[in-house]
């Protein structure tokens, strides 16, 4: 039982690392901004410091999803943690700007690696009604971390605008969590390749469908953490600290829905929990959009929130049930891949859009997408459960 719990609390604490990559130093941008004032378009770089990571888990992912079938699945673990504190850390001791930004291309590699594993091995190490409930407490976990790492960050801001590039190094920690409790799968899926059969059993078409609505709904969500505080601006709210509460409460709402998800998955299928996502988001946006008050953006952002608290388990679960255990890391890379192409699309689809119409409307056409999906979702039947005996639970 201890080396369970140890299990899933190491799964746990490397889900927490993919969210802290980035929340972790915005607090230090502003002295980073100041500090680099000589260098050439240096707003623009500084800013670049928080956003690049996405990109290259990105393209990473893919490529990592591969490798996990070819090397196994903790050996990549090990070294995107090694590289993720090194790369992490560069804040710490470098002095040059570009630099640092090497170091965050690295540390979303090291990300992509991370999240691409650690979903893999959800679905290797838990099965059905147990997987549905980590999926949800993971999803959880990580609200809750985005939530103590951009808190932890601030405070060390404070002091010097390099300390919160040492919480990076705190991969570390997890490094020998993961050779204490986890295992690798490795032998035993290699004698189940002939049960599962090979891609030409993937689900193709579904798992594109999956991996597309993935997609669309990062685009829409992401219009919180990027656009939410230009528009409180425009309202009158400027205080950053009332940016940074109401970006706190769609984070919030998403712990509520993680914590709901499995509950809900008892009763209710993928496609009517994809459903839920994304008509909370059209509900949440609408409010924010035609709102003009502070409260009422807030009360927007927490619904908005509660749908996208259950978007990554159901994805994460759905992939995994219907993904023979052989193929998991290629399709897990993808999913990963989805999430963050459409948080790094999300600033670029949605400015032409925030230009021509103002960002009220933006908000409010993003609603219109998103009820348009759900409905679509909503009467999507259910074609029935897919679940092949793939998990090492099941082959023990």
């Amino acid at each position: 039982m201890k080396k369970q719990s140890l299990l899933k609390l190491t799964l746990l604490l490397a889900a927490s690392l993919t969210v802290m990559s980035g929340a972790t130093i915005a607090p230090s941008l502003p002295a980073m901004n100041e500090l680099f004032d000589q260098v050439p378009n240096a707003a623009l770089l500084t800013k670049l410091v928080l956003t690049l990571p996405a990109l290259f888990i990105a393209l990473a992912a893919p490529f990592v999803g591969v490798l996990i079938n070819r090397f196994g699945r903790l050996r990549l673990l090990y070294i995107s943690l090694a590289i993720y504190a090194i790369a992490g850390s560069t804040g710490l001791w470098m002095n040059d700007l570009y630099d640092i930004l090497i170091g965050r291309a690295f540390l979303g590699v090291a990300v992509g690696g991370i999240m691409t594993v650690s979903s893999t091995l959800v679905g290797d190490y838990f099965t059905g009604e147990e997987r549905n409930s980590f999926s949800g407490l993971q999803s959880l976990f990580m609200s809750a971390g985005g939530i103590v790492f951009v808190g932890l960050g601030g405070l060390l801001a404070d002091m010097d605008w390099r300390f919160p590039f040492a919480i990076y190094l705190f991969s570390i920690v997890v490094m020998v969590l993961v050779a204490i409790s986890l295992v690798e799968p490795k032998d035993e899926f290699k004698n189940d390749n002939k049960a599962v059969g090979n891609n030409r059993n993937l689900p193709y078409q579904k798992i594109g469908a999956i991996l597309a609505t993935l997609f669309i709904a990062m685009v829409v969500f992401y219009m919180t953490p990027v656009q939410i505080p230009f528009l409180l601006q425009e309202r009158g709210a400027e205080s950053a600290s009332l940016s940074g509460l109401a970006i706190a409460f769609s984070t919030i709402g998403g712990a509520i829905g993680a914590g709901f998800y499995a509950r809900l998955k008892r009763k209710l299928s993928f496609q009517k929990l994809f459903a839920i996502t994304f008509v909370t988001l059209a509900l949440g946006y609408a409010i924010v959009g035609f709102g003009t008050t502070y409260v009422l953006a807030l009360t927007g952002l927490l619904i908005s929130g509660f749908g996208v608290g259950l978007l990554m388990p159901n994805g994460t679960v759905w992939l995994l049930e219907i993904t023979p255990l052989p193929q998991r890391g290629t399709i897990m890379g993808l999913f990963t891949s989805a999430l963050f192409i459409g948080q790094f699309a999300s600033p670029i689809l949605a400015q032409p859009l925030a230009t021509k119409m103002g960002l009220g409307y933006t908000f409010v056409a993003m609603a219109m997408i998103s009820g348009v999906i759900g409905i679509f979702y909503l009467v999507t039947k259910n074609n029935g459960k897919v679940e092949a005996k793939t998990s090492l639970i099941d082959n023990q």
